[in-house]
């Protein structure tokens, strides 16, 4: 479509599986943005996918200069884990363990903490500092109140998969909760939670370019 794109690698990668705090993630979201700003942008759209999407609309919430947003199957959120997962409960022990380290001077000390990722736990090592970011059901990633909190001028396309067992919350968990926008869409395609990107790709694109009429 003729855009400038930069595709940061963020904490939540393979390559660096939860470095820093999901605040930081924000700050790094905040450079790719003023990076494409000096190489001539001069509108630019966030476009995220789960945890990526769920950062996407916090760095929207809390900072300005945001033209659009496209969450695709966003995820992740500590305030009602048990919800999706139905045998899951809030892992509390872990979170308890994470406020223990952090209260005692070593909340920047590695340890292991059991996370749950599409429903599979699994053990993930990481500082009780970097845990309770993203983890804290009060936090920055309670995507909720991140939507209530977007500029009323920022268009949202929010798609999730049919087979996304995230999709079962449906539009009223956080997209409702977003000052309406005559071109903002929720939209549920036929895909799950990893197919969700590519199969929303020209939704996404064509989307974009009627922004950009």
């Amino acid at each position: 479509m003729g855009c400038l794109v930069a595709t940061p690698e963020l904490p939540w990668s393979r390559k660096r599986h939860f470095d820093v705090t999901y605040q930081q993630a924000l700050v790094e979201i905040g450079m790719a943005v003023q990076d494409l700003r000096l190489q001539g942008a001069t509108r630019v759209a966030l476009v995220g996918h789960s945890l990526g999407a769920n950062a996407a609309l916090a760095y929207t919430a809390s900072r300005g200069g945001i033209a659009a947003l496209v969450l695709i199957a966003p995820s992740h959120d500590p305030e009602r884990q048990q919800v999706h997962w139905g045998a899951h409960l809030p892992n509390e022990a872990a979170e308890l363990k994470a406020r223990e380290m952090l209260n005692t001077g070593r909340g920047r000390e590695r340890s292991l903490f059991m996370d749950l990722n599409q429903g599979k736990d699994y053990d993930l090592s990481t500082t009780a500092e970097v845990y309770l970011s993203y983890n804290d059901p009060e936090g920055a990633a309670v995507m909720p109140h991140s939507a209530a909190q977007i500029n009323p001028a920022v268009p949202i396309l929010w798609v999730v998969g049919s087979n996304d067992s995230l999709s079962r919350l449906g539009r009223y968990y956080a997209f409702e909760k977003a000052p309406r926008h005559p071109k903002s869409r929720y939209e549920e395609i036929l895909a799950d939670h990893l197919t969700a990107p590519a199969a929303s790709a020209p939704m996404v694109a064509e989307w974009l370019r009627e922004l950009m009429q």
